[in-house]
């Protein structure tokens, strides 16, 4: 992001002209500013623009409508929601992958600055009417009646598209949070790694038949060896996700992660109660080999009594590994 950029998203944020319903403050020139074109040079054109609306709105808000009033009250008065978005060119965003489902739907993931982005294949004016944050007129309004939105909202909703939208080839970009492929035996699933519960709080990787964007063959594999396993015949087609790669794939960094691998059974076996206290000690055992096979996740500190105690970087390990550990302790008579 240049320099130019920022400074246009500051004046985005209300640091430009304000009108009625938005919240800023007017920037000046200094007095006796330098000016290039007084030596007969043209100034330079930024190599970025802006992209602007300014949609008349009822600002709904809550206070003492006047100095007649005793009383706050809910209100509205009229006003301007006004939203200056970068425009950014087509050549600076460019694709990760196009993913289209079986129904025909396509969606194509593209990266801006690390992030990535999504087409909400509206407008400007249309993306702003449609964020949840404006309403249109209610039924029973008249057709006159501009859209309304909470003070608080408007303020937000400048600043929310001064920093995160973006247009590119006319068209409002935000970011997405990364999503995942899915391993299934009718093929390969798009989903969003919160609602698959694929990624944990910490961005560790789930499960087996979870993988990233840049890991579509491992994917594709994994549904093929589970439809070979699962399968009864009755499928005669993939009908999983089609994905094609963008050119920007090759460099991608997922912002999430695999666990470190542990040797150890959480859940382990045993055909007398009365060896369940030796198992489970065994298997603690095991795991804590392997938690100190991992660079830096162990370290010794002052237990306040003159010795030392041993404290495991949970932060290294995903949330299932340090429940199944903490299961151990409790079952091998340790908790």
């Amino acid at each position: 992001m240049t320099n130019q950029t920022d400074a246009r998203r500051e004046q985005a944020r209300g640091n430009g002209v304000v009108q009625a319903g938005q919240f800023g403050h007017q920037a000046h020139s200094a007095p006796g500013a330098f000016d290039n074109s007084w030596w007969g040079q043209e100034e330079e054109e930024p190599a970025d623009t802006i992209a602007a609306t300014s949609i008349d709105v009822s600002v709904r808000r809550f206070g003492l409508p006047s100095s007649r009033h005793w009383k706050e009250q809910s209100y509205s008065t009229p006003g301007v929601l006004s939203v200056e978005v970068p425009i950014v060119e087509r050549a600076d965003v460019p694709a990760v992958a196009t993913i289209t489902d079986r129904h025909g739907k396509t969606r194509s993931l593209l990266i801006h600055d690390g992030n990535l982005i999504e087409s909400t294949g509206k407008t400007l004016e249309e993306a702003v009417l449609a964020d949840s944050r404006v309403r249109e007129r209610s039924w029973g309004q008249d057709e006159s009646d501009p859209p309304s939105i909470d003070k608080e909202h408007l303020e937000a909703l400048q600043q929310d598209t001064a920093d995160r939208w973006m247009v590119v080839d006319g068209l409002v970009h935000r970011p997405v949070e990364e999503p995942v492929l899915v391993a299934q035996s009718w093929g390969v699933q798009l989903e969003s790694a919160r609602y698959a519960r694929a990624v944990d709080e910490r961005g560790f990787i789930t499960g087996d038949t979870v993988f990233t964007l840049d890991e579509w063959d491992q994917a594709k594999g994994a549904a093929e060896v589970s439809r070979r396993t699962y399968d009864d015949g009755s499928r005669t087609a993939d009908e999983g996700i089609a994905f094609e790669a963008g050119e920007a794939l090759a460099g991608f960094q997922t912002k999430y992660r695999r666990p470190p691998a542990l040797d150890y059974d959480a859940w382990p076996h045993y055909d007398r109660w009365a060896d369940r206290h030796e198992i489970h000690v065994r298997e603690l055992a095991r795991m804590r080999r392997g938690i100190a096979s991992v660079p830096d996740a162990v370290s010794r500190v002052d237990d306040g009594l003159g010795g030392t105690r041993v404290v495991i970087d949970w932060s290294k390990f995903s949330e299932q590994q340090e429940q199944d550990y903490r299961r151990l302790v409790e079952y091998s008579g340790e908790g």
